[in-house]
């Protein structure tokens, strides 16, 4: 089973909600990329509870030392909003200076708190969860659909994200056109995450023309 790092009780899950069956979908790195409006990596440096305060209850706030990934990299701290997580686990992850990779979305529900902007929230997935990671895990694995790898290095997250990131401008909604491409059972991934590998990814659609636009069935 692929573990989830944050689980779903708490609002961080790995790629496949926890689970993987034969039939598995999880999200590429290069669906990630296309959809998020920032992609940074770094270290958890500091954890706010925000519950309270005329703030929605669940509410968790973190700043992420690092840098930004793709065309435009930029090096500082990132505020970072996230519902329903555990403060413990948030706190777990900065104590073990964990390098953490974040897949940012800008959101309507933006605020600024002690001077800090707080308007890019990480990605959900199906399961609900969150895309807050750690960079080189193989229990929440980072997946290319592209090379069919397992990503654990910044610089391979660095070209993908370059390639596929969201187009300058971008609206906040909806997210870009999702295809399905099957995993080659001989692909790298497959071999490294053994029957956990998913047997589809998702990616965008504009990039992979021929992978299928329907989400494909068991059969």
């Amino acid at each position: 089973m692929i573990a989830s790092v944050l689980m779903m009780s708490l609002g961080l899950t790995g790629p496949s909600g926890g689970k993987s069956t034969p039939n598995a979908i999880s999200e590429s790195v290069e669906w990630l990329c296309a959809n998020a409006d920032l992609v940074v990596v770094g270290q958890i440096v500091s954890t706010k509870d925000l519950r309270g305060g005329g703030k929605s209850v669940g509410l968790m706030s973190f700043l992420v030392r690092g840098k930004s990934l793709g065309a435009g990299s930029t090096a500082g701290t990132f505020g970072i909003a996230v519902r329903d997580v555990s403060l413990e686990q948030l706190d777990g992850l900065r104590d073990a200076q964990t390098q953490i990779v974040v897949f940012l979305r800008r959101t309507i529900q933006g605020f600024v708190s002690d001077g800090k902007s707080y308007h890019l929230w990480p990605l959900r997935y199906p399961g609900g969860g969150h895309w807050v990671v750690p960079l080189a895990s193989t229990e929440t694995p980072l997946l290319s659909a592209r090379s069919g790898t397992v990503i654990t290095d910044i610089g391979s997250l660095d070209t993908l994200c370059s390639t596929f990131a969201k187009p300058a401008g971008a609206p906040l909604y909806p997210a870009p056109p999702r295809a399905y491409l099957p995993v080659p059972a001989d692909a790298a991934l497959v071999k490294v995450l053994g029957a956990q590998a998913p047997k589809h990814l998702i990616v965008p659609a504009v990039h992979f023309p021929g992978a299928a636009k329907t989400q494909p069935v068991a059969p």
